[in-house]
């Protein structure tokens, strides 16, 4: 039993690592990204640096794209998902900011997996990077 769940875990993770592969770096990640860091108490310079949603944002709203209602589904991010995913557990392991104590450090490793692993949902993008 033990075997099995650890089996579709790993076969979870596979697929995870080859839509992100093929995903590359998608505005929506970044969003689930900030809300990530927004929950774990992370400021905003930093959170920003390790998910720069507002000012990918900002980019494509100074480039005459449409962001309003949701479109951050439709346009591609400056950072693709693994250095997202390798800042997010760089974070968690080694910042200054948080005891080495603190539960959030564990928590936010785990969302950086969670993050991994989510599904995606691939199809043409608008990409301005």
């Amino acid at each position: 039993m033990v075997r099995d769940v650890v089996r579709m875990r790993d076969i979870r993770f596979e697929k995870g690592l080859f839509e992100n592969w093929r995903t590359g770096k998608i505005m929506d990640e970044l969003t689930y990204v900030s809300r990530i860091l927004d929950a774990h108490g992370v400021d905003e310079q930093t959170a920003e640096v390790i998910s720069p949603y507002r000012s990918d944002l900002q980019a494509y709203a100074d480039s005459g794209h449409d962001i309003s209602h949701g479109r951050a589904n439709e346009i591609m991010s400056s950072r693709n998902v693994w250095d997202v995913y390798n800042d997010l557990t760089r974070f968690a392991t080694h910042n200054d900011v948080w005891e080495k104590e603190d539960n959030r450090r564990g928590s936010l490793k785990a969302a950086a997996v969670n993050f991994l692993g989510r599904e995606r949902d691939i199809r043409k993008y608008v990409d301005i990077f």
